[in-house]
């Protein structure tokens, strides 16, 4: 898994970036 830099989350396979959106 990869930590996605936008979400700061787990991906099971880094998509290509999605949308910047606000912190939690």
């Amino acid at each position: 898994m990869t930590i996605n830099p936008y979400t700061m989350d787990t991906d099971p396979d880094l998509l290509p970036l999605p949308p910047p959106h606000p912190a939690k």
